[in-house]
């Protein structure tokens, strides 16, 4: 029977892993092997969710506890675990749940702007420690403006004049009165369908 612990700390994921492996290998059921953990190192330590995966894991042959690579992405959070943390104490700070979960790193994602990508900047998000995530290609085949909007008025506008901003200020005014709600409301309704095709796809832009 493990001794309470006076003096609790605080064990990097992969440690407490192998204390769920020592569990295991004892001959431990997920709940003692909970108890026992949360008694020896101190309350909070692990969880039930935690346990019943991770000795699933172990049943299957799995013996690596590090986390496994994601090709440079952010770790994906483990939901289980998160919903466990939460529910033995919903006042937690999200501070506090990402520091338990091992998720404390900052991720920046910025839109690549001159002043995000200068030199001395990205200095400044090494030493910070930051991960920059990977800013998303720019998609006109899923925004409704580009698609469906701006396409209408470039028909709109083909072959026409303007002498000076007032006619062209008056022209676009004109165009924009002139659509009925319809017409927006189309636009919209097409991303469902846009979306689906995009997934079924592995991501390929949208061909009209």
């Amino acid at each position: 029977m493990a001794t309470p612990s006076n003096n609790p700390v605080r064990l990097s994921r992969e440690q407490v892993r192998l204390l769920l492996f020592y569990e295991h290998r004892s001959g431990s059921s997920t709940r003692k092997a909970v108890d026992q953990i949360n008694l020896l190192i101190g309350p909070g330590t692990v969880n039930q969710a935690t346990a019943v995966r991770w000795f699933q894991k172990f049943r299957n042959g799995v013996v690596d506890f590090e986390d496994s690579p994601h090709n440079g992405r952010p770790k994906e959070i483990e939901e289980d675990e998160l919903l466990a943390l939460v529910k033995e104490d919903p006042r937690q700070s999200t501070r506090s749940l990402a520091t338990k979960l091992g998720y404390s790193q900052i991720y920046f994602l910025h839109d690549n702007a001159r002043p995000h990508v200068a030199k001395v900047t990205r200095q400044k998000i090494q030493e910070l420690g930051w991960m920059i995530l990977p800013h998303p290609p720019y998609s006109p085949d899923m925004a409704p403006t580009d698609y469906h909007l701006f396409r209408s008025l470039n028909h709109f506008l083909d072959g026409k004049e303007f002498h000076n901003q007032d006619d062209l200020r008056t022209a676009i005014q004109s165009f924009f009165d002139n659509k009925p709600r319809d017409f927006y409301r189309n636009g919209i309704e097409q991303l469902p369908t846009r979306w689906q095709y995009i997934v079924n796809n592995d991501g390929a832009y949208y061909v009209d």
